[in-house]
């Protein structure tokens, strides 16, 4: 467990109080960073939930509508794929 300041932030899921996620947001913010889930909480009821983003080679791209593609997730490449005009109609 990791003490900063008086604030409590642990490198697992924690509920936190809206009034320490202000107090300690920095702190909070960090732990979220390493790999924490922070659940807000307002009168003991989860309202939010602070989660690290994925690592910048796993986002999702957005494509172009009207445009078919194959995803090959094993390869890290995007391959466009036009379907067979018979089984449009």
């Amino acid at each position: 467990m990791t003490v900063l300041a008086g604030c409590d932030v642990r490198l697992a899921m924690k509920q936190v109080k809206i009034a320490e996620l202000k107090d300690c947001l920095s702190e909070h913010l960090r732990a979220v960073e390493n790999g924490a889930e922070v659940v807000v909480m307002d009168r003991n009821r989860p309202i939010a939930q602070i989660v690290p983003l994925p690592p910048p080679g796993r986002r999702i791209r957005v494509i172009q509508p009207g445009r078919y593609f194959l995803a090959m997730p094993s390869f890290g490449r995007v391959v466009s794929v036009r379907p067979d005009e018979s089984s449009l109609t």
